[in-house]
């Protein structure tokens, strides 16, 4: 699915959360050294069609990615 890369050392979780805020899956969680890829996956295998938000934490920083499944 992709990588997660952060430049600060410390706590991290990657999870996927569908529309209504519950969380689906958790990708990762741990600590990340600065500047080392972790790779993610997500398996869609029993995820119905439709949309899903990745959310990356890392110490000081939040991302959110749109994520279409679509079979």
């Amino acid at each position: 699915m992709g990588e997660v890369l952060t430049s600060i050392a410390g706590p991290a979780y990657v999870g996927v959360y569908n529309m209504q805020g519950i969380e689906v899956a958790k990708l990762y969680q741990g600590d990340l050294e600065a500047d080392t890829n972790v790779r993610v996956e997500f398996n869609t295998g029993n995820t119905p069609n439709g949309m899903l938000l990745v959310r990356l934490q890392t110490q000081g920083y939040t991302k959110t990615l749109k994520l279409i499944v679509k079979k």
